[in-house]
């Protein structure tokens, strides 16, 4: 079995086929093999034959939460969301505490991926809540609970010191855990700066941070890395701008932690906030300076987070810093040095109506969003709104996209759907004016958009993430 077990863990379906044909011919009424089975199915994209055992299954040992989860995945694979979500919401109904942790567990997870196709913002925040309480292990406790706010970034009527309030019961999952002390300084060494992140590689956070690996002063300071994700040529090349790059992807919280505590790093930089999946590290305080920033626009609400890195423009002196736990390091301009990768394509003006366009994230479009932007085309005469997401890649999303603009009053001949493409860059080239999305603007993609020689009209909000 934990031959088997490896082979699905790998995705390795067919061998995992063969090893429990083997088993099967002596134990065909296992329910662990027989589910096992149903998993291997589902990874062939065997669905008809999946569901057929399951079915059998069922008459074996009847009505079952785990079966149902595997019902419920089976839809997912197939990118049947809503019956996907329809399985699990009534087998809570059904079982109701009859569920085991373990098996919540696996609907929780399945019921996010599901709603996230769905675009169901607020199911998500949900389930998401729900699965942190369940948790017992303190990572994906913070994690879940992590997901539950990264998601309420969407929600137009949450107001900004609700909001904060959020983000400050986060430093509760991490009350009683171990903290590293510092109580001497080695001054005969350059300051160490480490740089935390899963996005060193091509990612918009790249191009952000290019520049503070590559051009810091090498004779004040030393640059390390901390790298948890999977390498691309662009991580090749910044492993050689820094004097100390670690592979870190494989290793726990706390193991990364001791890492940079026993590096004896002076100051903790994490690039990407509750973007991420770093925070629980900086939890325990490995740094004896710690600083947030450009990954995400909220407060941490770690209170061993000393510092947040922005600008005069996103948060104007005086203003934001009762709504962050941490002391605001104010640039004087701009605290986004964007550059651009090589590949960026030539620019090349339509000629013809004017084409208004989004290249955001689906999720930030909502109802209020689409009022004004069509206000703002029926006002240009023959003009049109182009919108292109990696998120309009589905059925399901597309006609939900295609229900909210039906409802606001756009008709065919004003909009037009794109789905994702490599080189969308190019597609600047045919449109006039970006317009951006509220509460939650555009951050990587307006900068695209305005390097594409395409102005950007946005709605400034108050609150850091919001300009």
């Amino acid at each position: 079995m934990k031959m088997i077990d490896k082979y699905i863990a790998k995705e390795n379906y067919k061998e995992a086929l063969v090893e429990i044909e083997k088993i099967l011919k002596n134990n065909s009424n296992d329910f662990q093999i027989l589910t096992r089975l149903v998993l291997i199915l589902i990874g062939l994209k065997n669905f008809s034959k999946a569901e057929e055992n399951i079915i059998t299954i069922e008459n074996i040992y009847h009505k079952n939460p785990y079966l149902e989860f595997l019902r419920a995945k089976n839809f997912f694979e197939q990118n049947q969301f809503k019956l996907s979500v329809n399985v699990l919401e009534n087998a809570l109904d059904y079982f109701g505490t009859n569920i085991s942790k373990q098996c919540l567990a696996l609907y929780y997870e399945l019921l996010t991926s599901s709603y996230r196709y769905l675009r169901e913002n607020k199911k998500i925040i949900e389930v998401s809540q729900k699965a942190s309480l369940l948790a017992d292990d303190i990572t994906i406790k913070a994690n879940k609970y992590v997901n539950s706010l990264f998601y309420r970034n969407y929600e137009i009527d949450l107001g900004d010191e609700e909001l904060f309030k959020l983000h400050i019961k986060y430093d509760d999952i991490f009350c009683n855990i171990e903290k590293f002390e510092h109580t001497h300084k080695n001054m005969s060494k350059k300051i160490r700066i480490a740089y935390l992140s899963a996005d060193f590689k091509y990612h918009v956070v790249v191009f952000f941070v290019y520049n503070l690996l590559s051009q810091y002063n090498k004779n004040m300071f030393e640059v390390y890395c901390y790298f948890r994700g999977s390498a691309d040529e662009i991580t090749e090349d910044l492993k050689l701008k820094v004097d100390v790059w670690n592979d870190v992807k494989n290793m726990t919280d706390e193991e990364i932690a001791k890492k940079i505590y026993c590096d004896e790093i002076d100051i903790l930089f994490d690039l990407a906030g509750h973007a991420g999946v770093s925070l629980p590290i900086l939890a325990r305080k490995p740094a004896p300076i710690q600083i947030c920033g450009i990954g995400y626009f909220n407060t941490t609400g770690l209170k061993t987070v000393d510092y947040f890195l922005t600008d005069i423009n996103c948060d104007p002196i005086g203003k934001n810093d009762d709504i962050f736990t941490e002391k605001l390091i104010r640039l004087p301009d701009s605290h986004f040095c964007y550059v651009p990768p090589d590949t960026m394509p030539n620019i090349n003006y339509n000629n013809g109506n004017i084409v208004f366009g989004s290249f955001n994230n689906f999720n930030k479009i909502n109802k209020d969003v689409l009022k004004i932007w069509l206000d703002i085309i029926k006002k240009v005469d023959n003009s049109k709104l182009i919108l292109k997401s990696a998120d309009l890649d589905n059925k399901y999303s597309e006609d939900k996209i295609i229900d909210m603009l039906n409802s606001v009053g756009f008709n065919k001949e004003q909009v037009e759907i794109r789905k994702a493409s490599l080189n969308y860059l190019k597609e600047y080239n045919e449109i006039d004016i970006a317009l951006d999305t509220w509460p939650y603007p555009g951050g990587g993609t307006t900068c695209e958009a305005l390097y594409m020689g395409v102005p950007v009209i946005t709605l400034v909000g108050e609150r850091h993430g919001s300009r």
